[in-house]
């Protein structure tokens, strides 16, 4: 599935798909140097020895990116995915943690204390600091300054920028992406010009 197809989609108020498989995305960054990108499910991850592939391209890959929905559905599921990834990519792997949906739970200015001290923030505000307690460990494996709030859709005056289908899906509607940038510049950050992460 290609990234601009992806975009144009969540413009036109659509739902993009989700991950059901690894796919690679070649990005250029508006320093000109291209990015191979490689979404993959998280979920994988709790089985190696199922999805070697997977395995094997998170540990090669330059850098990581680990996504966590917030507050998720699947609480265990997802301490047991990302602990097995950090173990495999160990703590000097460039890695960055981007927590999404914030704008179903937040306003834009609760997300923007979020964003300028995400653990500071997290520690005060239920449900996330029930979820940050439990990933302590985890989230201790990131470097200062690694861990991003990002929200996709973002909000249209004090309401979220989606709604709730019939199925029980966020529909984006009049998307405004805010920080969707800052992973991907902190991942380049730490590169020396590296051009794939997963």
């Amino acid at each position: 599935m290609d990234i601009d197809w992806i975009w144009s989609s969540l413009q036109r108020n659509q739902l993009a798909a989700g991950t059901t498989d690894a796919t690679s995305h070649t990005l250029r960054h508006r320093d000109q140097c291209t990015l191979l990108f490689r979404d993959m499910r998280g979920a994988h991850t709790r089985s190696l020895r199922a999805h070697a592939d997977d395995a094997r391209a998170l540990v090669e890959a330059d850098a990581a990116m680990i996504f966590l929905e917030w507050p998720g559905p699947r609480g265990v599921e997802v301490r047991s995915a990302i602990d097995n990834a950090l173990q495999m990519l160990g703590r000097e792997h460039p890695t960055a943690l981007v927590i999404t949906k914030c704008e179903s739970h937040l306003t834009s200015g609760e997300f923007a204390a979020f964003a300028e001290d995400p653990l500071g923030f997290a520690r005060g505000h239920a449900p996330l600091s029930d979820l940050l307690d439990s990933l302590l460990s985890f989230v201790e494996h990131f470097r200062h300054g690694a861990l991003f709030p990002v929200t996709v859709y973002g909000w249209n005056g004090s309401r979220p920028a989606h709604f709730y289908d019939e199925f029980g899906r966020l529909v984006p509607w009049n998307i405004r992406p805010a920080l969707v940038d800052r992973p991907f510049e902190y991942i380049l950050s730490r590169l020396d010009l590296g051009t794939t992460f997963s």
